[in-house]
């Protein structure tokens, strides 16, 4: 489903799209971008009942995949829980789709910008504690060796900068740390 807004809302409006209500049970490690985008689109008028949004942990999801008025369940996460989601749906019926363990591999050509790439990158693999569906996972460098090595240490050493705090240290970029 992902953890940011764009990443969320991509989602929602389709299935609402398409006349079905929506409920986002997001990680309760990670549950700031999806409240807010609910929040975001009773601003705008969507009607209440649309699109809602349930916080909690395995219970919630389970009493909420278990609801004789839930027709189908979207999970995108560890592959662990993406099993135990779909035995749980498909116990009760419902349409299922559950996405676990997917890696998703970052790409940079030869001829990309790395003062601009590098940045996204690191946003990718680091932001929101990496609690997103499409957190990058995988780096494949498209180039001679030289580029490929060159990439791959400016990356560590971006990386590095990351220091889990919620310092505001000179000394250290902050990043979420959820668990």
């Amino acid at each position: 489903m992902g953890r940011t807004l764009p990443d969320i809302s991509r989602n929602v409006d389709s299935y609402v799209a398409r006349g079905n209500a929506f409920i986002l049970k997001p990680s309760e490690k990670a549950p700031l971008a999806g409240t807010r985008l609910v929040e975001l689109l009773a601003e705008a008028g969507l009607p209440a009942g649309v699109v809602g949004v349930v916080q909690g942990g395995q219970e919630v999801s389970e009493a909420l995949i278990a609801d004789p008025h839930v027709q189908a369940v979207s999970f995108v996460g560890s592959s662990a829980v993406a099993e135990s989601v779909y035995r749980l749906a498909a116990a009760h019926g419902k349409r299922v789709q559950a996405l676990g363990g997917a890696k998703n591999h970052l790409i940079v050509l030869a001829d990309a910008d790395l003062e601009r790439s590098l940045p996204a990158l690191i946003g990718s693999g680091f932001g929101c504690g990496g609690q997103r569906c499409l957190a990058g996972s995988a780096l494949v460098v498209v180039g001679s060796r030289g580029e490929q090595d060159h990439m791959v240490s400016r990356f560590v050493a971006a990386a590095r900068e990351r220091v889990p705090s919620s310092s505001s240290s000179p000394r250290t970029r902050p990043c979420c740390r959820i668990s």
